[in-house]
């Protein structure tokens, strides 16, 4: 598959990002993947004159499969402080833990409770409204902690990705990422019913919180949560198996809480931009992103520099969601804003 060639997030690109399947069970729903929309603007975030990167500076990459780790890439993109959009202010919503931006439809977000609630998700507009909710029928809640929005074995639809993968434990034989093919937000209520894909570490149980697709291939990354900082990243390849376990692997080291990843040292959530050109992960008092260049797989992408981003003062922190624009983040508890870092 030839990636999009772009640099900078939501920047012209060229190229084909759809990735495409053949295992079917995901609910079929009219939402078309098209030109990225949402936030409350539609402002681009540029980037500066080409730098060489860093490699190994971010992360040890062990994914070799594409791309070259020498790539020059722009200068780290540049985001205002955050601007409180609105409060989430339902009762029904007190531990955000997983959050998407929607991309077929203009400012709606997509987030869910920690453990504790039960498989539901709920649409909210950027103002922090609630839209509705759904029901996910055939999931478990053992403990979701994060949500992605990326490709499924639909081209051309966007799928949610609800990840069953905290184990704070550490005793669970697998984790579980629920998919379904995004709602209309317009029309929730009832109950639509999940794809479950279950997927396996190679080396032992994990507590993670960072679930992450990627648009241009399908792939999904889980990242692992470790007091001493010392995170994995682990893909599994698309198209996942839906019927048979799916084996992880390995294919990036990252060490938080210290330099050049200052803060708190565990990962809490992570997303990836539509168009694939930055990573980025959230712990509970910082945001970082990592530059994509065009034939960078994501492991090789963590071997770069990092960026610090802004971030505000949310000390139970576990949710962020790239969009149009910017990226938006919300905390754990009742009557919480909702944060969105516009691009300079």
């Amino acid at each position: 598959m030839r990636r999009m060639a772009c640099f900078g997030v939501f920047l012209a690109c060229t190229g084909d990002a759809t990735a495409t399947g053949s295992d079917a069970g995901d609910t079929t729903a009219s939402t078309t993947t098209g030109t990225t929309t949402g936030g409350p603007g539609t402002t681009s975030l540029p980037s500066s004159s080409s730098t060489s990167s860093t490699s190994g500076t971010g992360g040890t990459a062990d994914d070799t499969s594409s791309g070259d780790t020498g790539e020059a890439l722009p200068e780290c993109p540049m985001f205002e402080a955050g601007a409180n959009l609105g409060v989430v202010g339902d009762a029904a919503i007190v531990e955000t833990s997983g959050l998407v931006a929607s991309r077929a439809h203009a400012d709606v977000l997509w987030l869910h409770n920690d453990s504790g609630d039960g498989a539901r998700a709920f649409a909210i507009g950027t103002d922090g409204a609630v839209l509705g909710q759904i029901s996910i029928g055939g999931a478990l809640a053992l403990d979701w902690e994060d949500a992605a929005l990326g490709p499924g074995p639909d081209a051309g639809v966007d799928y949610l990705y609800f990840g069953d993968i905290g184990d704070n434990l550490m005793f669970r034989a697998f984790i579980t990422a629920y998919r379904v093919a995004e709602p209309d937000p317009r029309r929730l209520g009832g109950q639509v019913t999940a794809t479950a894909l279950n997927l396996h570490f190679p080396d032992g149980s994990h507590d993670a919180e960072a679930l992450m697709s990627d648009p241009w291939t399908g792939d999904l990354y889980v990242v692992s949560k470790v007091d001493s900082g010392q995170s994995g990243v682990y893909r599994a390849a698309f198209p996942q198996s839906v019927g048979m376990t799916n084996e992880l692997e390995l294919v990036a080291s990252i060490t938080f809480g210290v330099d050049p990843l200052p803060g708190s040292p565990l990962v809490t959530a992570g997303d990836i931009a539509a168009d694939g050109s930055l990573v980025v992960l959230r712990t509970y008092s910082s945001v970082f992103g990592w530059r994509r260049g065009a034939d960078m797989t994501i492991g090789e992408a963590f071997a770069t520099e990092p960026c610090p981003l802004p971030a505000m003062d949310e000390p139970g922190g576990e949710a962020i969601a790239v969009g149009a624009g910017g990226y938006y983040t919300i905390s754990e508890g009742a009557m919480i804003p909702v944060w969105f870092f516009a691009g300079a």
